[in-house]
């Protein structure tokens, strides 16, 4: 197994994942998408239970300890696989929001 210099685990995901780099950032895309369709749509759940009059600390903890989680794991994996996650959460973000930027 050839890391290229890396050790820890962006040596094994650079091994297991196929593509390589590219193949990693492709990962941490899907992940970050998938995070931030939860992400979001929890939100909503979030909102309306304020809007009732309750306070869902529990939730907006849980949330709030998987994103952190999950993206403790891409960054480990690597900046590339981190920045890439942070775009899947953003394109997860407009869809579920539905809202676009002024320029868009």
């Amino acid at each position: 197994m050839n890391c290229l210099g890396q050790q820890g685990i962006g040596c094994v995901t650079s091994a297991l994942l196929p593509g390589g780099v590219f193949g990693a950032a492709i990962f941490g895309l899907v992940v970050g998408f998938l995070l931030g369709l939860f992400h979001f749509r929890s939100l909503k759940v979030v909102v309306a239970r304020m809007a009732g009059g309750n306070w869902p600390i529990a939730l907006q903890i849980l949330r709030f300890g998987i994103l952190a989680a999950v993206f403790w794991g891409l960054a480990l994996m690597g900046a590339h696989v981190l920045i890439a996650g942070l775009v899947g959460i953003m394109l997860a973000r407009a869809l579920v929001l539905g809202r676009r930027g002024a320029g868009l």
